[in-house]
């Protein structure tokens, strides 16, 4: 799943002049819907020249160990803010390409959850299912 190689092929270089946003997912194309691109996603976003953040659709931004904060107006972003939230392409690319594979929809279902059931819908219905067998179990 890198974008590295893209964003380094120098033929494609003047293009990212225009870009603006990238969405990265973990969760294989073969398996994408337009919910899980909505839950299993992250986003690269310019913030400026050479300047990209990494976020996510709830106003958050995330470092480079992945730990969340909320991305306030710019205006009142200080600087150890964007010292700790602004990367070049490439380091926001990696964080993006890491933190989608840790991204879980009710704190269970994981990208790897519905690779191995084929869809979100199969996993959520093994997520219900296993949730019924343990209040079953009590």
């Amino acid at each position: 799943m890198s974008l590295i190689p893209f964003v380094t092929d120098d033929k494609l270089i003047p293009l990212l002049d225009s870009i603006t946003e990238f969405q990265v997912c973990a969760v294989p194309q073969e398996l994408q819907d337009s919910e899980v691109r909505r839950y299993y996603s992250v986003y690269v976003k310019r913030r400026g020249p050479g300047s990209w953040a990494v976020t996510d659709n709830f106003n958050s931004c995330y470092d480079m160990n992945l730990v969340e904060e909320y991305e306030s107006l710019p205006s009142e972003r200080t600087d150890e803010f964007l010292a700790r939230f602004r990367f070049t392409l490439p380091q926001a690319i990696e964080i993006a390409e890491r933190l989608a594979k840790t991204l879980k929809l009710y704190n269970a279902i994981t990208v790897d959850d519905i690779i191995k059931h084929g869809s979100l819908t199969e996993a959520f219905e093994a997520y219900k299912k296993e949730k019924e067998e343990a209040k079953d179990g009590q």
